[in-house]
């Protein structure tokens, strides 16, 4: 084998590591928040919103609203190295306003309203 691909592979093998690496530091921070499992751990739930027009022609809201009935009204989606987290109920929504403004209050950040 020569030097020049081995040198390729192990440079392809260490960027891959590090994406993981980066994917996997990225979503530990919301790994509290409950959810539906990753079919993937790199596309995360990408995978359930391609199968979504699949069943019944159903909206992507709909499938948030299923797995807010299953998994409760704070849930958190994956997709690639983002976390989004979902709100259904006007409680929650509540408190993470009111959270979220005394973080930010305690920051450089300016905050409407």
């Amino acid at each position: 084998m020569s030097p020049g691909l081995l040198l390729l592979g192990s440079a392809v093998l260490l960027a891959f590591g590090l994406c993981c690496a980066f994917v996997h530091r990225a979503r530990s921070r919301y790994e509290h928040i409950p959810g539906p499992p990753r079919p993937s751990f790199l596309l995360g739930h990408l995978p359930y919103f391609w199968k979504k027009d699949e069943v019944c022609g159903r909206v992507l809201q709909d499938m948030f609203l299923d797995w807010a009935k299953k998994y409760g009204p704070v849930v958190r989606v994956n997709v690639f190295h983002k976390t989004s987290v979902i709100i259904t109920s006007p409680e929650s929504v509540k408190i993470f306003h009111l959270l979220v403004r005394s973080q930010m209050a305690t920051t450089a950040w300016a905050w409407p309203g």
